[in-house]
């Protein structure tokens, strides 16, 4: 590994830290990261010189919105994106629940939306947001994109990532997870049982674009004892299918 390649990863190693802490010194990050203080020094003031970090009046640093701007650029590009938002909201609206658009990008799945109804609003997901990364096999989204994918890519995907459990839920075995994606394909649509999140559980269902080419998907996600086995099962999959519907027209005909 030459220096720039290793000057760099240390560079998204501080900033990775920094979002999650949210702010903090030199001298913090320097030891929470075990790192030198002059190279954490050098890191923070050349990332401040670019507008990447923000200093604080008490001297401590923060990530800037320059990461916003960036992220917001980005995900225009995507054409799911730009033709679902109305839709998600909608969705949003009429079901109270949160709605979520994910794409698959290296192997891992990608929020680019997250819709939050009514209802919603009291039950927070932690730390789920436009841009948050996650194993696809952990979600109703992420299963409902696996389906869709060749299985040379999806084994793939389980051999680089691996099947870690998020919860008592999640599925680990490979062949249990093959078994649910071709219910998946069977039904059309994925249940999440509380498999990343204790007390949630969701449904999610692919977008198809030309040609056949799976291009995201679109979950409801809310708690278990509102989304019961009866509404997840019998009650939201015409609505969702309904909603991937119109944007796979939109986008194959756009």
């Amino acid at each position: 590994m030459t220096n720039t390649v290793r000057s760099l990863r240390r560079a998204d190693r501080l900033v990775e830290w920094l979002v999650e802490s949210e702010m903090a010194s030199v001298t913090t990050m320097a030891e929470e990261l075990d790192m030198p203080l002059s190279t954490v020094y050098d890191y923070v003031r050349t990332l401040e010189s670019l507008n990447y970090l923000t200093k604080l009046p008490d001297g401590r640093y923060r990530v800037s919105t320059r990461y916003l701007k960036i992220g917001n650029e980005v995900r225009h590009r995507y054409e799911v994106y730009t033709v679902a938002e109305p839709e998600l909201t909608e969705l949003a609206a009429d079901t109270g629940e949160y709605i979520a658009l994910m794409i698959e990008e290296g192997g891992l799945g990608v929020i680019l939306s997250m819709k939050e109804g009514e209802m919603a609003s009291h039950v927070k997901i932690h730390r789920t947001y436009a841009g948050t990364r996650t194993r696809l096999n952990t979600t109703a989204t992420g299963k409902a994109i696996l389906a869709r994918l060749p299985e040379e890519r999806t084994r793939h995907i389980v051999d680089e990532y691996g099947l870690s459990s998020k919860t008592a839920n999640t599925i680990t075995d490979p062949d249990e997870l093959f078994e649910e994606l071709e219910r998946i394909r069977n039904v059309g649509y994925a249940i999440d049982d509380e498999e990343r999140f204790e007390g949630m559980r969701g449904i999610g269902v692919p977008v198809v674009s030309k040609p056949d080419e799976t291009v995201g998907a679109i979950g409801l996600y809310g708690p278990a004892h509102r989304l019961t086995d009866t509404v997840l099962r019998e009650d939201l999959p015409e609505r969702i299918l309904e909603v991937a519907n119109v944007v796979q027209v939109s986008l194959t005909y756009s």
